[in-house]
Order: C-alpha cells, then sequence, then structure tokens
C-alpha cells in the first residue's frame, strides 16, 4: 500500500491509503492508533487496514499527540501525562483539531454520503470513541484493547487526582455513544488498559442504550485470549473480524 496525504492544509495533516481523491466519493474509514504512518502501514497495527483495502474503502488516519517522524511511540503516552501535568488538556485540542480536519474532508464530499466509520487501537479507541461523540455523522465504530479510563492507565497514575484526566473517562459519553453501532474487542487479561474498565464501560453503553428505550442496542464485546505483552495485544483474526463487519456496514 501507498501513503497518500491530501493535498488541501487542513489542522492536522491527513493522510490516506486508498483511491485517490480525484477519483470521487466513495466509503471511508478513519483509523487512529499511532503514527499515522504506522496506523496505516506498519504490520500488526495495519491488519484491519489490510482487510478493509479488499473493498473500495478509502481508510484515512492522522498522527496522534506526541507521535509521528522521528517520534518514539513507546514514550508518547508519558509525554501525554507530563502534559496533563502541566494542565494542558492535550486530548480535547487534539480532538477539536480533528474535527475541523474531517469537517474539511466531508467539505470536499469525497466520503460517500459523508458517513464516515471509525476504528482505533488502544489510546486510538479511546480517541475514536471521543470523536463519535462529538460527531453525528459516525455511526460505527471498531474498538481494539481500548483505552477507557486513562485516569487509571499506568503512565497516569502519579496523576491520579487529575480532574482534567478524570473527565476525559469514556464512561461520560455513554449517553453518545450508546445509539451507535459498536464491535469491541478486549483481551482477557489486558492489564495494560484493564479488561475490568473495560468491560465497565461496554456494561454502562447497554443500561444507556436500555435507558434510551433501545431493547437491542447494537453494541457488543468480545473477551478473547489475551497475547502480548501486559495482555494488549489484538489477534489477527479480531482485526479482520472488525473490519469486515465495518466493511459491511458502510457498503450497504
Amino acid at each position: 500500500m501507498i501513503l497518500k496525504q491530501l493535498k488541501d492544509k487542513t489542522a492536522l495533516p491527513l493522510f490516506y491509503v486508498g483511491p485517490d481523491i480525484e477519483e470521487g466519493p466513495l466509503p471511508a474509514v478513519l483509523y487512529l492508533a499511532l503514527s499515522a504512518a504506522e496506523s496505516l502501514l506498519q504490520d500488526p497495527f495495519n491488519q484491519s487496514v489490510v482487510q478493509l483495502r479488499k473493498s473500495p474503502i478509502r481508510v484515512f488516519s492522522v498522527d496522534l499527540p506526541f507521535h509521528g517522524k522521528d517520534l518514539d511511540s513507546k514514550t508518547a503516552l508519558q509525554h501525554w501525562a507530563h502534559a496533563f501535568a502541566q494542565g494542558e488538556d492535550i486530548v480535547s485540542h487534539f480532538l477539536l483539531r480533528l474535527e475541523e480536519t474531517l469537517s474539511h474532508l466531508f467539505a470536499l464530499k469525497v466520503v460517500k454520503n459523508n458517513n464516515l466509520a471509525v476504528m482505533g487501537l488502544s489510546r486510538g479507541g479511546f480517541l475514536v470513541n471521543h470523536l463519535a461523540a462529538r460527531m453525528p455523522e459516525i455511526t460505527n465504530i471498531v474498538s481494539y484493547a481500548p483505552l477507557t479510563q486513562i485516569s487509571a492507565g499506568k503512565d497516569f497514575e502519579f496523576l491520579s487526582l487529575c480532574p482534567i484526566l478524570e473527565s476525559l473517562n469514556l464512561h461520560h459519553l455513554k449517553e453518545s455513544l450508546c445509539i451507535k453501532k459498536q464491535k469491541i474487542y478486549i483481551g482477557n487479561r489486558d492489564v495494560r488498559v484493564g479488561t475490568d474498565f473495560c468491560y465497565t464501560w461496554f456494561r454502562s453503553l447497554v443500561e444507556a442504550a436500555y435507558e434510551h428505550h433501545l431493547r437491542s442496542p447494537h453494541i457488543e464485546l468480545f473477551i478473547r485470549p489475551s497475547i502480548g505483552h501486559q495482555g494488549h495485544g489484538t489477534s489477527k483474526e479480531s482485526f479482520e473480524e472488525g473490519a469486515a463487519w465495518l466493511t459491511k456496514q458502510i457498503l450497504t
């Protein structure tokens, strides 16, 4: 696959794989994991992207905060934590710029029916859920091993009483997210983002949906055997299954 960049200047540099923008509107997915290049091109992070590209779909991405060329993704969350310690809400700032970027993308009329699906891995899963809560155009979400309670993340332990962090936990978004269609994948002993935190968030979504009179909410949680460091890995099967479901949603 070839990494391309949107020629228009946007609030955040927007990268993609798939047919050229000049070919007109197509179904689209935004995928967030690490840097745009790592998310879209680097195995195993891009295994869901490979699955999506079997269909006429463009997959977009951006560099997450403190990710990108010449930056080490392994230390990025430490930089997040230090920014929060200084009172800087880098997540909300990033989301505002990302929302502006996607609004410009919609204005170009290259996303078919303005129906943009989102997919995120770990910290990317955390961010795409925040984004989906802000944007009604986003109705389909796939979350792989998502960070759900950022205030309890291992990189943020020294900020346990930080009000900014607590306000960003995903359970605050349950009213906006419970009406979306979502598949969530997590390992059965993920000690990086917390299997229990993910399950509790999932239950809050389902209960909120029930309160909205949605008796069969399209919110599914798959707990699979943990793999990888700290049980935080995602299997090729899960990546492909989530992408195949997302493909079906946006092509029908």
